[in-house]
């Protein structure tokens, strides 16, 4: 989910997948704080057709949020064995400001924001 905390509005790109270089990246820590790779295929990254019309975008008002669910295997996140693990997601719009008409957008450029890492318990 991403949401807009600032009291102006925000335009983003509307694509919510979970893929590498494009809107939710997840990442996985092991009790260390070790990344742990996912055990599923690699994510390919969202292709946009250029320029992007604003059917592709929503804008955000003031407390307003955009997201998407994954519902997944833990196998699939490498997660095999019983233990604690961090969770967190990055949103990355895989999209330039230039590459859109409306503004404020948030951009490949700005860099990714980051969630809070949840930490879980595995017992099994």
């Amino acid at each position: 989910m991403v949401e807009n905390l600032r009291y102006e509005d925000i335009y983003i790109l509307n694509a919510m997948w979970f893929r590498h270089f494009g809107s939710f990246t997840l990442h996985v820590l092991d009790s260390s704080g070790t990344e742990i790779r996912p055990a599923g295929p690699s994510h390919a990254p969202i292709l946009v057709t250029l320029p992007v019309d604003e059917t592709q975008l929503v804008r955000l008002q003031y407390a307003h949020f955009l997201g998407s669910r994954l519902s997944t295997p833990l196998e699939f996140l490498n997660i095999r064995r019983p233990g604690r693990y961090g969770i967190f997601v990055e949103y990355q719009s895989p999209i330039r400001e230039s590459d859109v008409s409306v503004k404020p957008f948030w951009g490949r450029e700005k860099g990714p924001i980051k969630s809070a890492v949840v930490w879980i318990q595995v017992r099994r």
